[in-house]
């Protein structure tokens, strides 16, 4: 709870794919057994930007999932987090609530009984709604805050460490190759991994996990909107490594 560096950390914006930490909470929260089945909805598919089988909307190099095939709630937790998948964590919101709207709401409510005053959720994976875009913001302080609270759930952290991977659907047939977005990963000492965000209006987002030099103490760092996100999130770590010690 305590803030060791702070710059208009309660400025309201668009935050991307760093929505998907609150969804990822909530799947935690809400999905006991995660070898539980899936079916992927034509409503999923249809979202745009990075998705499975394509890292960016422009540029597909693996099988995208497709209508009615069955996964496994991990993987699809797995492709949210790594590959920031918007189908996945669309799959993942219909699966929870019924549609993705009825997630929403549950998103919401979860903020509000964080006393997140700065936070306001539109979609599961941080897309903003054409003509809504001003309904969907959070700001630096709250999303740090959801990200110490999301790490009370080790599957979270230990999922976002994962560098690489694939999955199966479910009946074996389709697989599907998975790369963590965070250029960070293992580039930074004491790291417990990250997520990325990026929409045109939000920019360049990073959240990043580390600890000191013990070990046991936790940070949360987070910059919105920084077109040197890698860069600066280095020095940001290293700055705070070398200004601040437990004792």
């Amino acid at each position: 709870g305590t803030i060791l560096h702070y710059d208009e950390g309660r400025r309201q914006t668009q935050i991307a794919s760093l929505t998907k930490i609150m969804t990822a909470i909530l799947a935690v929260e809400n999905i006991e057994n995660f070898d539980e089945e899936v079916k992927i909805t034509k409503e999923a598919l249809t979202v745009p930007g990075t998705v499975v089988g394509c890292p960016t909307s422009v540029f597909c190099n693996g099988n995208r999932m497709y209508a009615g095939e069955k996964v496994a709630v991990g993987d699809l937790f797995k492709a949210m987090l790594l590959n920031s998948a918007n189908d996945a964590a669309t799959a993942l919101a219909i699966h929870i609530s019924g549609t993705e709207e009825k997630f929403v709401e549950k998103m919401n409510q979860k903020a509000k009984s964080m006393g997140l005053i700065d936070t306001h959720f539109c979609t599961s994976s941080g897309l903003e709604i054409d003509g809504r875009e001003n309904e969907c913001y959070s700001s630096a302080y709250d999303i740090a805050r959801i990200g110490a609270a999301s790490m009370k759930y080790d599957l979270i952290w230990d999922t976002m460490k994962i560098s690489e991977g694939q999955f199966y659907s479910t009946d074996g047939k389709y697989m599907h190759q998975l790369k963590n977005t965070d250029l960070l990963l293992g580039n930074i000492s004491n790291c417990l991994g990250g997520k990325t965000g990026f929409t045109p209006l939000a920019g360049k987002s990073l959240l990043m996990g580390s600890t000191d030099a013990t070990g046991k103490h936790k940070i949360i760092s987070v910059l919105l909107n920084d077109e040197n996100r890698w860069d600066d999130m280095k020095l940001l770590v290293n700055w705070i490594n070398n200004n601040y010690e437990w004792k």
